[in-house]
């Protein structure tokens, strides 16, 4: 005859055993959720920033840009745009990732919080923020002055062309239309320095 005490302890043994299986396996559960919410985290980051300044990639700006632009057209205001163009320090022609970092951390702040900055080329960052617009001399010399701050010294900065547009209550068109203006800018600007335009501008 079976005895009752034993058939209790291994009810008992059993029902912790299962009880603990259940716990390893929700515990294994929660950290692949984990490890999946990271992972998509990472991913959705990795699509609208750039990996080497932090600020917006292209496709991050258009979205954030063309946000800020529809909203500035439903209040009837005005949505400007800066188009800063990263020249390399003296006696170099390439500019560096390094380059763009400084120009990078430098316009984060100079820029206003709820402006759109964004990477849009390799030595392009765009800025477009409602209201009447940018004046480019104030921007380069603050854009100039910021990075003289936190470089160290006796390094060599890179040096900037500050291109503007301005899409006026009453003007036609979105963000296209003022990175077009941008584009005729900085075209402008460039013409006269002896110049070529950044790679990936609207033209």
């Amino acid at each position: 005859m079976t005895n009752p005490r034993l058939l209790l302890t291994l009810s008992g043994v059993l029902g912790v055993a299962a009880i603990g299986g259940w716990s390893v396996a929700i515990a294994q559960h929660r950290r692949c959720a984990d490890v999946t919410a990271d992972l998509a985290a990472r991913l959705k980051h990795g699509a609208v920033f750039d990996d080497d300044t932090g600020l917006l990639n292209r496709a991050g700006t258009t979205l954030l840009a063309g946000r800020i632009v529809s909203i500035a057209r439903r209040d009837s205001d005005a949505v400007s745009g800066a188009l800063v163009h990263i020249l390399p320090p003296a006696g170099r022609t390439q500019v560096t990732t390094e380059d763009a970092l400084a120009v990078a951390e430098a316009s984060q702040l100079v820029f206003r919080s709820g402006d759109a900055v964004g990477r849009i080329a390799d030595d392009a960052i765009m800025v477009v923020g409602k209201g009447p617009g940018f004046k480019p001399a104030t921007v380069e010399s603050r854009l100039a002055a910021q990075m003289l701050a936190m470089a160290p010294p006796d390094e060599s900065l890179p040096r900037v062309i500050v291109a503007v547009g301005v899409l006026h209550p009453w003007d036609e068109g979105a963000l296209p239309e003022l990175e077009h203006k941008l584009a005729e800018d900085l075209k402008v600007r460039l013409a006269v320095s002896g110049l070529t335009g950044p790679r990936g501008v609207a033209d």
